[in-house]
């Protein structure tokens, strides 16, 4: 944990910035908003990862969420957020909540075979780190086991990586992805404190193709999420 005057507290991980008081919400708000609002109606969703509480505490927002799971592998992460960042880490005391400290791919690979998380999920979310950081745990048998737990008109959402910096990987991994996704589609956030300021997200999905695909903004407004 580190402080600074112009951006306050200050998330680093294995000398990795993960997330600042100052623009958290602008990476928070668009990993979860996006894909929750393709599905207003969502009742399950998955956060693998966000140790910081900032994913959940987006989701939430969404009052229509009945089951909301949050695997992670860290309960020092969880303990840290708590008292650097309790306007997000508090979140993990919600009783909507159900938070399992546990290797995400351990998580994964048991549920997946029990049927009654078989095409359960609305949306799932990686929050995890980097992309390109994170390749120990987004293996071919991992994606094969979320997508059992995937529901056919259900989105996956991953934070990508820094389009500024790493462009050049968006073809690979456009790629790999077609192996398992029918709809690939790349969106953006301007995240001042992340490498270069301009950072992505990946949306995924079989039945949902967001160039296409209408959202129902009255439902979202009714919600009355600030």
């Amino acid at each position: 944990m580190y402080n600074h005057p112009a951006v306050g507290n200050i998330l680093v991980i294995d000398d990795d910035l993960q997330i600042t008081a100052s623009d958290e919400k602008n990476y928070h708000e668009m990993i979860a908003h996006v894909p929750l609002n393709y599905i207003p109606d969502a009742q399950n969703t998955l956060i693998i990862g966000g140790g910081d509480g900032g994913t959940l505490t987006e989701v939430l927002k969404h009052d229509n969420l009945k089951n909301i799971v949050n695997v992670e592998i860290d309960q020092e992460v969880i303990n840290a957020s708590k008292k650097y960042f309790s306007n997000i880490g508090s979140s993990f005391d919600d009783p909507r909540a159900t938070v399992h400290v546990v290797d995400a791919q351990k998580w994964v690979k048991h549920h997946s075979s029990n049927k009654q998380m078989n095409k359960i999920f609305d949306v799932i979310i990686f929050d995890l780190t980097d992309f390109g950081a994170s390749e120990s745990i987004i293996t071919d048998e991992f994606f094969t086991n979320i997508k059992k737990m995937m529901k056919p008109t259900s989105i996956l959402v991953l934070n990508y990586e820094s389009l500024g910096w790493y462009k050049t990987n968006l073809g690979d991994f456009k790629k790999n992805m077609k192996t398992y996704f029918k709809n690939i589609f790349i969106y953006q956030v301007y995240q001042p404190t992340y490498h270069s300021g301009h950072y992505s997200f990946a949306f995924l999905s079989d039945a949902i193709n967001p160039v296409n695909s209408v959202i129902n903004w009255k439902k979202f407004d009714d919600k009355k999420i600030e």
